[in-house]
């Protein structure tokens, strides 16, 4: 439901916790998969975004001034809620309404830090096949630095060689990588394609479900929502250790599409998120 231009609220912004082509289709647009959590952006919103695959973007609301302005009934919320004839006493009116007054915006995500100033790690997550490659990369490099501690734990003799500990190596003995942690969700083109202005996928659970929330059967369509590229919001967010300007692009109305072939091509574009 809408009811007219409302944009107040702006200063409660939060982030929601959280080979490639060129498409022919050109115009700004956010789209929900018909796959659970599932979100593609097309190559104009990557390009505004300047975002690239590897890199990570975020949404915002203002949800949590939405919550509270109903539920002390701001007087601008009340006087909404009167002209559209929602009782916010009512449970299915006040979610009509505070639907209606959340305003979601995305923007490209930055980098997580601590009090201190020091950037927030996290693991970098590997496949199986990627650890047997790390491993193979630094199995002499661990046997140089460790040849004491691995002699004990595999119980090898002391002048057991390189390449005797190497054999009794697994991917189990190696420390994933780490690096910096950012907000939001890292997206991805198909085949990892770099540069600016493809399209690409990512995944989100938790939003998609939200921005779905009015349907029986979230996967039966999928939902196209315009970005307004045209008009950036710059706002201040806290990354854990000062505020920093961050640039945010209004998502606004949309339709509901049925995909062409259900649980294909989107399977795809979620796979190549993950």
């Amino acid at each position: 439901m809408k009811l007219g231009n409302v944009s107040f609220g702006l200063g409660s912004l939060s982030v929601v916790n959280s080979g490639a082509k060129v498409v022919a289709n050109v115009a700004p647009q956010l789209i929900a998969l018909s796959t659970k959590g599932g979100f593609a952006i097309t190559p104009a919103v990557s390009k505004a975004l300047v975002l690239s695959t590897g890199d990570n973007i975020m949404f915002v609301n203002n949800l949590a001034w939405a919550e509270n302005a109903i539920a002390t009934r701001d007087e601008e919320v009340v006087k909404i809620a009167e002209e559209n004839n929602l009782d916010l006493d009512n449970e299915v009116d006040a979610q009509t309404l505070l639907n209606a007054i959340t305003r979601w915006f995305i923007g490209k995500a930055y980098a997580k830090k601590t009090k201190t100033g020091a950037p927030v790690m996290t693991t970098v997550r590997m496949t199986n096949e990627e650890k047997e490659e790390l491993l193979a990369s630094q199995a002499d490099a661990i046997v140089a630095e460790n040849r004491e501690t691995l002699i004990e734990k595999f119980e090898l003799s002391a002048d057991a060689s390189d390449e005797e500990i190497k054999s009794h190596l697994t991917i189990n003995d190696i420390a994933s990588p780490e690096t910096q942690a950012f907000v939001g969700a890292k997206v991805a083109s198909n085949g990892n394609t770099p540069g600016v202005g493809l399209k690409l996928t990512f995944s989100d659970t938790s939003t998609w479900e939200q921005l779905k929330s009015d349907l029986d059967d979230k996967t039966a369509v999928k939902r196209v929502f315009d970005v307004d590229v045209k008009n950036p919001v710059s706002v201040k967010m806290n990354n854990g250790f000062e505020d920093i300007d961050v640039v945010l692009y209004s998502v606004g109305d949309y339709v509901d599409e049925k995909p062409s072939r259900i649980g294909k091509k989107d399977d795809a574009d979620a796979q190549a998120a993950e």
